[in-house]
């Protein structure tokens, strides 16, 4: 019965965690429809963890939306 009662938990995690990214895109989306192109750049580090190198650094220099492939 215990273990019904944390998937359950779960799954309510994943669901709005879920929610989040899909509101942070969003927002991400709105702020670059600030900027020309809807491109700006950046000078930034975004450390995370690689399953074959361990942890791995990533060194952002632009961020950008191209309205073609939505991406």
């Amino acid at each position: 019965m215990e273990k019904d009662k944390f998937d359950m938990k779960i799954i309510d995690i994943e669901q709005k965690s879920f929610e989040i990214a899909v509101l942070m895109s969003g927002f991400a989306l709105e702020i670059l429809g600030i900027f020309e192109n809807m491109s700006v750049a950046l000078d930034a580090e975004i450390p995370y963890y690689d399953n074959e190198n361990g942890y791995i650094t990533l060194e952002i220099e632009r961020v950008y939306f191209d309205p073609e492939d939505e991406l």
